[in-house]
């Protein structure tokens, strides 16, 4: 095994099998599903992002816990943790970070927070299928993964997810992957903006020899 590869599988495996186990409908999101498609574990991977059934919050939350888990104190400078992403460090296992929303019987969902109100199209959330060593779980269309890592693609890690996604034929996801309303207004084209803010930056902190991500 190259990279993290071990402790990869081992958090896949124990989350797994406690949506499972609850009977929790789930999407996971970002590198793992480029993992799956790759065969393996390409690079370091620091966390498993999920979307849960939000009635499920709670259980979930209570059997990290249970099993040795600690919830992070949010990171103001990242958005999605404003969108009430909820984030478990664990010393073993890797980061399991879970959105709640509302899947609907037409096969969209909702996120919603006090402030906020994001709508997720049925396309953009799919259920697809993957398998990762002996593990099988569900994530979101591989297409739209890609498109959310051109939002960084100057990230050094981005690299190598780009070349799988073209090696297996994958095209960006050509529609917004939500509609997200704020006090209720529409800001769904200004959440590219934080994104070329990082980009800009990230771009600079290369220059000077730090890691990309502002937040390391």
């Amino acid at each position: 095994m190259s990279n993290n590869e071990k402790q990869v599988i081992s958090t896949l495996r124990f989350i797994v099998g406690i949506l499972n186990k609850y009977k929790v409908e789930y999407r996971f999101l970002g590198s793992i599903i480029t993992c799956a498609l790759e065969g393996s574990v390409y690079r370091n991977i620091n966390d498993l992002d999920i979307l849960i059934d939000t009635d499920k919050i709670n259980i979930i939350a209570d059997e990290l816990v249970a099993n040795g888990f600690q919830k992070k104190i949010k990171n103001h400078l990242r958005v999605s943790e404003q969108l009430n992403l909820h984030i478990y460090q664990h010393p073993k296992f890797l980061e399991i970070s879970f959105f709640g929303v509302i899947f609907s019987p037409n096969g969209s969902a909702i996120l919603q927070t006090k402030n906020f109100y994001a709508d997720i199209p049925k396309t953009a959330i799919d259920p697809v299928s993957y398998s990762l060593g002996d593990l099988n779980f569900i994530g979101i269309p591989a297409s739209v993964v890609y498109k959310t890592i051109l939002l960084n693609r100057s990230n050094p890690k981005r690299i190598k997810e780009i070349e799988i996604f073209k090696k297996n034929n994958v095209k960006p996801f050509g529609k917004n992957i939500y509609t997200l309303k704020f006090i209720g207004l529409n800001i769904t084209q200004l959440t590219t903006l934080p994104n070329m803010v990082l980009e800009i930056i990230g771009k600079r902190r290369l220059l000077m020899g730090k890691e990309y991500d502002i937040w390391k």
